[in-house]
């Protein structure tokens, strides 16, 4: 019963302030990938082995690009697949 009311308050929580996904991850303490279970609801695995989950919206290009460390505008590839430049000098 105490891990529902911790996936609860993680939803409501999230959803109120609208987090991008890599910033909920790293604050749900995911230490892989999260996967899609329904719309904005996502799953991990935690440091510990247990399941994390989590509201988090899709970031937008530009979110995707400062997350990155992108210095220039993102330039679409395709419809998913965005390049820039760092601020190295290297494409991301």
């Amino acid at each position: 019963m105490k891990a529902a009311t911790i996936i609860v308050v993680l939803l409501f929580a999230s959803k109120a302030n609208g987090a991008t996904l890599a910033k909920k991850a790293r604050e749900s303490g995911c230490t892989e990938k999260p996967h899609p279970i329904a719309e904005n609801l996502y799953k991990c695995t935690t440091m510990s082995g247990e399941d994390a989950f989590f509201n988090a919206r899709t970031p937008t290009p530009a979110e995707k690009a400062k997350e990155s460390g992108c210095a220039s505008k993102p330039i679409a590839i395709s419809a998913t697949l965005y390049k820039c430049t760092a601020s190295s000098g290297q494409n991301v």
